[in-house]
Formats: C-alpha cells, sequence, structure tokens
C-alpha cells in the first residue's frame, strides 16, 4: 500500500490537474469566489483556500470522532497543494 503522501502527491499531479489546473490556479479562483459570496472587499488568498479546506477535513474528523485514510489523504494534498503555490511566489 502507498504511503498517505506518496497517494495525495499522485493524485494532486495527475488526473485533479489535468481537470482543474495548477493548485495556483484552482485555489486562486475558489478565493475569488468564496470572497465574492461573502461580499468581502477582497478575495481570500490561495494559501488561505488551502488552509481553510484542510481545516474543513479536521472539522468533518471531528464531527465523525475519527479520522479517515481518505481525509489524511486529502489534508496531505492540501499541504502539497499550499506547498506547490508556497514555492511558485
Amino acid at each position: 500500500m502507498k504511503s498517505i503522501l506518496d497517494e495525495a502527491k499522485e493524485i494532486t499531479s495527475g488526473a485533479r490537474r489535468k481537470d482543474y489546473g495548477t493548485p495556483l490556479e484552482n485555489h486562486t479562483l475558489t478565493g475569488r469566489l468564496w470572497a465574492e459570496y461573502l461580499k468581502l472587499p477582497a478575495p481570500i488568498s490561495p494559501e488561505m483556500v488551502c488552509m481553510m479546506n484542510i481545516l474543513q477535513k479536521v472539522s468533518r474528523s471531528a464531527a465523525a470522532k475519527s479520522a479517515t485514510r481518505d481525509t489524511c489523504v486529502d489534508i496531505a494534498g492540501f499541504a502539497e497543494n499550499l506547498d506547490e503555490i508556497l514555492r511558485s511566489k
């Protein structure tokens, strides 16, 4: 079985990248949409989008009173996306 980190890296660099664009592109658009929906004066940064997605996964795990492997893979994937965004600047 692959490690959680290897699985997350494979997912974020494979089909999802082809379907949704780079993490910077996708999370920038998400930040703009969230800000518009919330009527904020400025977009939410792509870095904050990654962190907020991680927090959503943590919240779901807390509500379920357990963490699943899938949740851990998703958290690792958002952390991988964040790392790529930070390295691109």
